[in-house]
């Protein structure tokens, strides 16, 4: 029984293993950018996911000293499960796109699905860069106590503007050939 269980075990850590390689395999670089700070990822299994990647500890050390970004978040989107990695070494934003990217020169650019934290991120095209803008979503207000009898709200939260609480460009991206 013993033996089982361990080559069970085994089998899975190996099918889990295998599993996240061949997902890894699809995400293809479509933009590099300032040598390699910021990538701009496409899955080629369904080219309307895109995730934006920054490796430059100075950058993601500016993003948290801002206090833009803060841990690690899972994000549910759409019912599938979205994480936004942040971590001295690489910071990864998750994005959905309508319309699939064939071509790297066919990215513009995408907003964040959800917040995360309270925030939202805007990737966008800038010129020959990208720019990164990280914001704190507007709402349009909410009761966040009872009602009284009138059924007035006790305890209102008024509406907020979106406001920018950090940015970053990226001067200068390479586009990459994606394989069709």
């Amino acid at each position: 029984m013993k033996r089982r269980v361990i080559t069970s075990l085994f089998s899975l850590s190996l099918l889990c293993a295998l599993s996240a390689n061949a997902q890894a395999a699809w995400w293809k670089p479509a933009l590099v950018c300032d040598d390699g700070a910021a990538v701009v990822s496409i899955d080629l299994g369904e080219r309307r996911n895109v995730q934006l990647v920054i490796r430059n500890a100075d950058i993601i050390r500016y993003f948290n000293e801002s206090r833009s970004l803060t841990g690690t978040s899972w994000l549910v989107w759409d019912g599938r499960l979205h994480n936004l990695t942040n971590n001295a070494n690489v910071t990864m934003v998750p994005g959905e796109l309508r319309k699939g990217v064939f071509a790297s020169n066919q990215f513009r650019g995408f907003t964040s699905p959800v917040s995360y934290a309270d925030r939202r991120f805007y990737v966008y095209r800038e010129g020959r860069g990208l720019k990164v803008t990280i914001v704190v979503p507007a709402h349009w207000g909410y009761c966040n106590g009872g009602f009284d009898s009138g059924g007035g709200c006790m305890d209102p939260v008024p509406p907020r503007p979106e406001r920018e609480v950090a940015n970053w460009y990226f001067r200068e991206c390479k586009e990459i050939d994606l394989p069709r």
